[in-house]
């Protein structure tokens, strides 16, 4: 049934219609626009004025009725933890809230100098130093909302520690560069066992080693020294 023009001033006026065809959403009076219109020659029946067919895709259908998933739900703060987390619990280092910028900022910094440093690739501290800030910057990348889930998988306390640790490695790594501590490293050429063997005998002449063997006797001479110079306190009665 169509409707005549004061029927359709009734439930819309000329000014919200004009506003609605103007944002491109046709929103929830597509059906009564619909139902004024003649298909045969795409005129409104109720105004008899030639309107333009609207062409709409899904993405473009926006209902005002409907509030969005993110302002139904409100972020809820938990005292804490996240934001509302208000102490660190230690003296000296306050929470800080901005903790995804600050740590990406650090450790992004530590990597940076040693790319740009004469410091070699091969360098144990560079490999070492590089592992730890690659790892780091994964998991806050992982985590943004989440720095609980970046100190469990880094284990080296909470995110506020996190970036005093970098500045703390930054001094050392200025230290290092400074004085290029690698060369001194590869002049000592020092040999490390990273899996020892927990039975073994260090004074055995074949398999034994003669430094550490040194060593354990000078550490028992000086226990035995120390032993020997003390004496106990008389009593008191």
């Amino acid at each position: 049934m169509a409707l005549n023009t004061a029927q359709l001033s009734s439930f819309i006026s000329r000014r919200v219609l004009k506003s609605f065809v103007r944002s491109g959403s046709i929103r929830c009076f597509q059906h009564h626009f619909n139902s004024c219109m003649d298909d045969s020659n795409s005129r409104c029946v109720a105004s008899d004025r030639l309107i333009r067919p609207l062409n709409f895709t899904a993405n473009n259908i926006r209902f005002f009725s409907v509030q969005s998933k993110q302002e139904e739900v409100e972020e809820k703060i938990i005292p804490g933890i996240n934001k509302g987390k208000t102490s660190t619990g230690l003296v000296g280092l306050a929470v800080e809230p901005d903790w995804f910028n600050i740590i990406n900022w650090h450790f992004q910094a530590l990597l940076d100098k040693m790319e740009n440093s004469d410091m070699p690739e091969t360098a144990q501290y560079r490999i070492d130093v590089t592992k730890w800030c690659n790892y780091v910057l994964r998991q806050v990348k992982e985590n943004p909302n989440d720095p609980e889930a970046v100190e469990d998988a880094c284990r080296s306390g909470q995110v506020e520690e996190l970036i005093e640790q970098a500045k703390d490695e930054m001094e050392v790594l200025d230290m290092y560069l400074e004085n290029r501590i690698w060369e001194l490293v590869a002049q000592a050429n020092p040999k490390i066992d990273f899996d020892p063997d927990p039975l073994a005998d260090p004074f055995d002449p074949e398999t034994g080693d003669p430094d550490v063997a040194e060593e354990i006797k000078e550490g028992i001479e000086t226990m035995k020294n120390e032993t020997n110079a003390w004496k106990p306190k008389p009593r008191r009665d």
